[in-house]
């Protein structure tokens, strides 16, 4: 990605850092501070599923031929359920480390990655469900409060999307999201804030 910026004539700089880490947002802040860095869109797009934990576990390979790849919601282990709130504390970490900086500013725009997961839950997606659900709904509360800074926060559904993990033909390719993520950046918080984007509905029947 940062080739890609460059070939545009354009700076590019990479901080590899792992969300895991308590201190890894602190050693960012300090880091672009040592190189007098600015930025006026944050975007938070981490990937993953946390199935894919239990997929490793050989007791759950019966489950897994029956539910097709996906385990019940009963399977889920400890070490998933803390999967799901690492995440959900990394976009509340990144908004919190990184938006005071557009807020002093007046401006700019926080992008969060939803999914239509997140709003009528799929099945045997629970956790997955719960961990967007959380994020999306955090990302609309604080919309309101920074709204009064100049800022936009909106979260991102990009659906099912290609991925090294998943080459689903029908799914939809990376590139298509770029436009939605480009009008989002382009946002303040006197356009379109505080709102889910659905880039393409995600396939969720209600439960009947």
């Amino acid at each position: 990605m940062a080739d890609e910026v460059r070939r545009f004539g354009r700076q590019a700089h990479v901080r590899h850092f792992d969300v895991f880490d308590p201190n890894a947002y602190p050693d960012l802040m300090r880091w672009l501070d040592e190189r007098q860095l600015d930025y006026d869109i944050v975007a938070h797009m981490p990937g993953g599923g946390t199935f894919t934990l239990a997929e490793t576990d050989e007791r759950l390979g019966r489950l897994f031929d029956e539910y097709h790849g996906k385990p019940p919601f009963w399977t889920i282990t400890d070490e998933d359920v803390d999967r799901v709130l690492t995440f959900v504390k990394g976009t509340m970490s990144t908004c919190r480390y990184l938006a005071p900086r557009l807020m002093a500013k007046g401006r700019g725009s926080l992008i969060a990655m939803g999914s239509g997961a997140g709003k009528p839950g799929p099945q045997r997606l629970a956790d997955y469900s719960a961990e967007k659900g959380a994020v999306m709904c955090y990302v609309v509360a604080i919309a309101h409060e920074l709204k009064p800074y100049g800022v936009a926060a909106n979260c991102l559904l990009p659906g099912m999307t290609q991925t090294p993990r998943n080459m689903d033909p029908a799914a939809a390719r990376p590139e298509d999201c770029v436009p939605a993520a480009v009008f989002l950046a382009q946002q303040d918080a006197n356009g379109v804030t505080g709102q889910w984007f659905d880039v393409r509905e995600f396939n969720a029947a209600p439960v009947s």
